[in-house]
């Protein structure tokens, strides 16, 4: 997780458990990983979620929690 909270001056901060600022720090990389998961879910057809590894849907769920975020 450290690598994924750069500042501005590409150093790492310190991951802290329970971060307030946590999606704030991650939001700008979320098409990102939508697309990346999305990508990866093609790969396997047909989708056989028990035995694709690794395999996540996450990302189905992520946008639609994005239609109720204000922006």
């Amino acid at each position: 997780m450290n690598n994924l909270t750069k500042n501005k001056k590409k150093k790492y901060e310190k991951y802290e458990k329970n971060r307030d600022a946590m999606y704030e720090i991650l939001a700008s990389m979320q098409p990102k990983a939508i697309k990346n998961a999305k990508n990866l879910l093609e790969q396997y057809y047909p989708s056989d979620p028990a035995n694709d590894n690794p395999s996540t849907r996450v990302h189905l769920l992520v946008k639609q929690l994005n239609r109720f975020v204000r922006k």
